[in-house]
C-alpha cells in the first residue's frame, strides 16, 4: 500500500439525488458519513446552486440550513456547488453585462453566508465557449479574491487537450483556468458512459485512465491546485436498452446481487468488480462498481503524483471502507 505524498486535502460532493439515489436515504446517509468521518474532511460541496437565465443564482435546496448547522458544528467550511444548465451558462458568460451580474450575484451569496468559497460546476460547453469560460473563471475568482473566497472549479477529464471524451472538454483550457482558478478538481470518472465516447458497457473510472488524466493534468496544473475526483458510484447497464442504464450506489449495488444472486467477479486489467442479472422484465444487464479495492487501486496511483487533494462523488450510499482505506494512507 502506497502512502500519499503529502497530506491530501479530502474533499466529498454532497448530493441529494443522483440517478438511482434519491431522497431521504441518500441525504441521511451523507449526514451520517459526516458525522463519523469529519475530520477527514477539509471542507465540504453540497450540490444546492443553480443559476437563471438573468445570471441571478438560486438556492434550490431544502438542506442548506441542515448542511451549514453541521458543517458549524464539525468546523467544516462549504463550497457550494454551484450548476447550471449549459444553455443557460453558455448565454450568460457571452453575453458581458449578463457575466458581470451573474458574478456579482455569485460573490454576494458566497459573502452574506460567509462560505470559504464556491465550486462551480458548468459542465457541457462546446468549443466556442473556451475563451468566454476563461475570462467568467478569471473575472469570477478576481472579485472572490475581494473578500478573501476561493474558487473551485470542475473539470471534465481529458489526457490530452483535444481529447474528444465528451463535449465540454475542449471548452475547458486547462492551462489559462489554472492562472485564475484556486483549485481545480479534474472529475475521473464517467469513463465508460451511454452518453460519451465509450458507450458500451464498461467501468465507471480505471486506474490506468486515471493516471493517464493525470500525467496530462500535472504537465498544465500547479500541484497545489490540482485535485482528483474519484467515483463511489456504480453504472448499472441496460442491455437491451442503454436508454434505461442507470446510476446507483454500493449499498444498492449489494442489495441487487443479493436479490438476483448474481457472481461478482474482478476484471484483473480494469481493476472493478462487476456481475450480470437479468430482471424481471427480462432485461439483462451489467452492473460495474466502485468500491474499497477499485479505489485502492486509484489511491496507488495517486500516490505516485503530488497534488493538492481527492474529493469524491458523491457521499451518498457509497462502501464505507473507503473512508478507512484513506486514513491508513495518511502520511
Amino acid at each position: 500500500m502506497l502512502k500519499f505524498k503529502n497530506k491530501m486535502e479530502i474533499t466529498p460532493w454532497i448530493a441529494e439525488s443522483h440517478d438511482g439515489a434519491t431522497g431521504n436515504l441518500a441525504f441521511e446517509n451523507s449526514l451520517a458519513t459526516i458525522e463519523k468521518n469529519g475530520d477527514l474532511f477539509a471542507f465540504l460541496m453540497p450540490c444546492t446552486l443553480g443559476c437563471a437565465a438573468d445570471g441571478s443564482v438560486v438556492d434550490g435546496s431544502k438542506k442548506t440550513g441542515i448542511l451549514k448547522r453541521l458543517a458549524d458544528e464539525k468546523n467544516l467550511p462549504l463550497f457550494p456547488l454551484l450548476a447550471g444548465d449549459h444553455r443557460i451558462v453558455n448565454q450568460i458568460i457571452h453575453d458581458r453585462i449578463i457575466r458581470h451580474r451573474h458574478i456579482l450575484q455569485i460573490a454576494e451569496y458566497v459573502n452574506v453566508n460567509d462560505f470559504k468559497g464556491i465550486d462551480v460546476d458548468y459542465e457541457f460547453l462546446p468549443l466556442e465557449s473556451r475563451f468566454a469560460f476563461t475570462d467568467f473563471v478569471k473575472e469570477l475568482a478576481d472579485e472572490l479574491h475581494k473578500s478573501g473566497r476561493l474558487l473551485s472549479i470542475d473539470l471534465h477529464p481529458k489526457v490530452r487537450p483535444d481529447d474528444p471524451w465528451s463535449i465540454g472538454a475542449s471548452a475547458q483550457d486547462w492551462r489559462p483556468l489554472s492562472q485564475y482558478a484556486d483549485i481545480m478538481h479534474i472529475m475521473c470518472y464517467d469513463q465508460y458512459h451511454f452518453a460519451y465516447t465509450y458507450n458500451d458497457p464498461g467501468p465507471v473510472s480505471t486506474a490506468a485512465w486515471t493516471e493517464a488524466i493525470i500525467v496530462y493534468a500535472s504537465s498544465v496544473i500547479p500541484s497545489e491546485k490540482l485535485v482528483i475526483g474519484l467515483p463511489t458510484y456504480a453504472t448499472d447497464w441496460n442491455l437491451n436498452d442503454k436508454s434505461k442504464t442507470i446510476n446507483i450506489f454500493y449499498n444498492q449495488v449489494m442489495e441487487l446481487a443479493g436479490k438476483y444472486n448474481a457472481e461478482i467477479k474482478l476484471n484483473e486489467i480494469m481493476k472493478q468488480p462487476y456481475f450480470h442479472y437479468c430482471d424481471e422484465a427480462k432485461n439483462e444487464h451489467e452492473v460495474w462498481f466502485e468500491d474499497a479495492q477499485s479505489l485502492s487501486a486509484k489511491f496507488d496511483v495517486i500516490a505516485k503524483y503530488p497534488m493538492r487533494g481527492l474529493a469524491f462523488w458523491a457521499l451518498t450510499l457509497e462502501d464505507q471502507r473507503i473512508w478507512n482505506e484513506l486514513r491508513s494512507r495518511m502520511v
